[in-house]
């Protein structure tokens, strides 16, 4: 199972892998709370409505992940290795 994230990300990698006909939703529910997910959710989906993934979303998201983690990477990259023996 997966929320409207994972599903518009596959249906823009992999779309001949959905299955929109068994796609399940179950809406976040704001609680002061905190339950365990088999508490809220019988399938394990939690978030916005699956029936509104769409492979454009997935795009964006998809290139947003991709664009983030190589800017951290480039960050990590270009810093200076810490000396081991200084201590704070």
């Amino acid at each position: 199972t997966a929320h409207y994230f994972e599903t518009s990300v596959m249906l823009h990698l992999y779309p001949g892998l959905v299955r929109m006909d068994r796609a399940t939703s179950h809406r976040d529910v704001d609680s002061f709370w905190d339950y365990r997910m088999d508490q809220v959710s019988e399938t394990g989906v939690w978030g916005r409505d699956v029936a509104a993934a769409t492979a454009a979303h997935g795009r964006a998201e998809f290139e947003r992940c991709v664009r983030t983690t190589a800017k951290a990477i480039t960050t990590a990259v270009a810093e200076p290795w810490p000396d081991p023996s200084h201590r704070p």
